[in-house]
């Protein structure tokens, strides 16, 4: 009876080794990337080092400007009478927006209005007795030169006139304003701020190396602290010199499509998609293995793990430019590089990259 019960066993328990055999056997042949044929020789991922041409975006800081700002200051001394706007008013090119007395000049006004008026008057009268000798050519003149400096005087008086009233040079909004009615003013008063915010400038500094990047006209892309989203705006001019401490080239860009939430004065990140002048080596970051001092990549060379030192440049999106140490054809190891080590035999499946 035993017996019987110990065959049918025995007979189940070897079924399940053979079975457990076969699918230990197969799940190290699934998970044998990391061996060749040959079982002593790794096997790694790698990529051919060939030279390529990509766009990159060189990331900047900007600021926000208004197309227009002007502080507005009187152009004579007086004593404010009226104010014809009010703060953050949108006016129109040419509307008043202050008015300074002028009774004193309105006075000097009439007083030669007046003179005028009866040297006029007596140079009338003297053409008449010259025409008949009856004065001097002399006297006729003194007249005449007395007319035209009364004529001057006018001219003047009435340019104060003029600049008794400030208008607005150009259409816009009004900031705070620094007066009141009543106040004394001079030419150094600064009485409001005038700004015109639409379309919006965009300023900011190319770094020397990117200065051939910056075109008239060329697109660019920011964004804002308080606005992320990715707006377009155009290369409008430069400044035609580089800055002397900092080597870089300041540009100006212009926005014509921007809405009123965006402010004067506002951070921005800006975006500039720049080419390559000449094709470059890249090769994926997990590729590259710090040192001392430097960085180093793992190659194939023969069939054994070489190591070379390398000069990096730009990283763009898991890629990283090479700019010495490669050489075309290079086989790149960029998988399981932290077990390798130089003169190790080693088999490379290549990838795409």
């Amino acid at each position: 009876m035993l017996k019987k019960i110990l065959v049918p066993g025995i007979f189940v328990l070897l079924v399940l080794i053979l079975v457990g055999l076969k699918w230990f056997l197969e799940e190290n042949k699934s998970d044998g990337g990391g061996m060749s044929k040959n079982q002593n020789v790794p096997l790694v991922e790698g990529i051919l080092a060939s030279r390529s041409t990509i766009q990159q975006s060189i990331l900047l800081t900007g600021t926000l400007m208004p197309d227009e700002r002007t502080d507005v200051y009187p152009e004579i001394s007086g004593r404010v009478l009226n104010l014809y706007f009010k703060e953050g008013q949108v006016v129109q090119k040419g509307d008043i927006l202050l008015k300074i007395q002028d009774a004193d000049l309105q006075a000097q006004m009439r007083k030669i209005k007046a003179q005028l008026k009866q040297a006029r008057a007596q140079e009338v009268r003297l053409h008449k007795l010259l025409t008949i000798q009856g004065v001097s050519k002399e006297e006729y003149e003194t007249v005449t030169y007395q007319i035209e400096g009364l004529e001057a005087d006018s001219l003047l008086v009435k340019s104060q006139l003029d600049k008794t009233v400030v208008l607005a040079p150009y259409s816009g909004s009004i900031g705070l304003r620094e007066i009141s009615p009543g106040a004394m003013v001079s030419p150094n008063t600064r009485l409001l701020t005038l700004q015109k915010n639409y379309p919006l400038k965009l300023d900011f500094t190319v770094p020397e190396k990117y200065a051939g990047q910056v075109q008239v006209g060329k697109s660019i892309h920011f964004s804002t602290q308080t606005d992320t989203t990715i707006r377009q705006a155009r290369i409008l001019a430069t400044d035609g010199r580089m800055e002397e401490n900092t080597r870089s080239l300041k540009v100006r860009g212009v926005c014509e499509q921007c809405p009123p939430s965006l402010l004067p004065g506002s951070f921005a990140k800006v975006q500039l998609d720049a080419t390559e002048s000449l094709p470059s080596f890249w090769v994926p970051t997990i590729a590259i293995v710090p040192v001392l001092k430097g960085q180093k990549l793992l190659v194939r060379k023969a069939g054994k793990v070489n190591e070379v030192r390398v000069q990096t440049g730009l990283r763009k999106e898991g890629r990283i430019q090479i700019l010495d140490g490669l050489h075309e054809g290079d086989t790149v190891l960029i998988s399981g590089i932290l077990s390798l080590k130089p003169g190790m035999p080693v088999d490379v499946t290549l990838t795409n990259f």
